[in-house]
């Protein structure tokens, strides 16, 4: 959807585009008629800008995400907004204002937003003769403010930065999981399994899991991604109550660690993917979204994730849409919140709407 609506000095395209942002239901909010002072009907997620998006399953990811561009080697930039809000139809209004706060660009459309999260994204084409400095772009819904964007346009070439990060594909993020988590069976004194669930690899030799699938337990049997299969006794540290472990293999394993992502780089709204385990014993990807986080007295940070994942994964990693590690599947905030061995996997998914997960 785009529309070509422009007020201002005419400086070069600007393009907007909506893409709907499926990621939680919900019905319109109610607005008091009466209400006096109006409470602000949309809250803004997040903005993000780069260089290029792509759409993925009724999402836009913005790709390579950055607010500095240089007027000389980029074509266009990206701005991506998410709000939450009441559904239905709404009008938009984008406007791009230069550095000395002048209205360059204006484009509005209208928008029908069948849940209360969506998002739009606007896209302004870059000419050398764009007045360098700090741009801001400024939207409003329905007349109400909803939230501003700035950039950096630079001349020159752009500063030198770290290489940009690939958005993985589904399938690329399953073969990442897949070669570097374990599948874990807890044994007691006699041998007998007490629960399942998953295990992946930091460094070599070492994988980490919820302590909740270790707890209690006197063996550990892991199924390595190749079939070979390794037990240990050993647990190198652990949280009882942050709910982690970290085993120490017996020999090394050749499993390859998982790239982490930075500290405090999930938002709420972002998409993630980890791994099930089918009751065939096949691995599965599940994909998930960062629906809020929360913070407890004595089990710390965590994080409350949308989609839903078989208790009996509690420990498998959970990846960004870079195929970056942002946290551990399980997140109990009592020690011993397991689900028991055998409980049919159907049920599981059924009650699994809304996992956890430690950061």
């Amino acid at each position: 959807m785009a529309c070509s609506a422009r007020r201002g000095r005419r400086l070069a395209g600007l393009a907007l585009t909506v893409a709907l942002a499926g990621l939680a239901p919900g019905g319109a909010s109610q607005v008091p008629a009466t209400a006096a002072p109006q409470a602000q009907r949309f809250r803004l997620l997040r903005s993000t800008s780069g260089p290029s998006g792509v759409q993925r399953a009724g999402r836009y990811l913005v790709e390579d995400p950055r607010t500095a561009f240089s007027l000389e080697q980029d074509r266009q930039l990206v701005v991506h907004f998410e709000w939450e809000g009441p559904a239905g139809r709404h009008e938009l209004r984008g406007t791009w204002r230069d550095p000395q706060g002048l209205v360059a660009q204006q484009s509005a459309l209208a928008l029908d937003a069948p849940q209360r999260r969506f998002g739009s994204f606007w896209t302004l084409l870059l000419a050398e003769h764009m007045a360098p400095g700090a741009w801001t772009l400024e939207v409003s819904i329905d007349g109400e403010p909803a939230g501003r964007h700035v950039v950096e346009l630079q001349r020159g070439p752009r500063a030198v930065t770290a290489p940009s990060r690939r958005l993985l594909s589904p399938g690329e993020a399953y073969e990442r999981l897949a070669a570097s988590t374990a599948w874990l069976t807890a044994l007691d004194a006699a041998g007998r399994p007490l629960r399942r669930g998953a295990a992946f690899s930091v460094e070599p030799g070492v994988v980490a899991t919820a302590f909740q699938v270790v707890d209690g337990a006197s063996t550990l049997r892991l199924s390595l991604p190749g079939g070979r299969s390794l037990e240990t006794r050993h647990l190198q540290a652990w949280s009882r109550w942050q709910d982690w472990a970290v085993l120490a293999l017996p020999e090394k394993a050749d499993v390859p660690a998982l790239p982490r992502a930075a500290g405090g780089g999930w938002s709420v709204g972002d998409h993630g993917f980890t791994l099930a385990q089918g009751e065939d014993g096949a691995s599965v990807i599940v994909e998930l979204s960062l629906a809020g986080r929360s913070s407890h007295p004595r089990a710390g940070e965590r994080l409350s994730l949308a989609g839903g994942a078989p208790r009996e994964s509690a420990g498998a990693p959970i990846l960004d849409d870079y195929g970056e590690l942002v946290g551990l599947l399980g997140g109990s905030t009592t020690p011993g919140d397991t689900w028991a061995l055998g409980t049919p996997m159907s049920y599981l998914r059924a009650v699994g709407g809304l996992a956890r997960a430690t950061p």
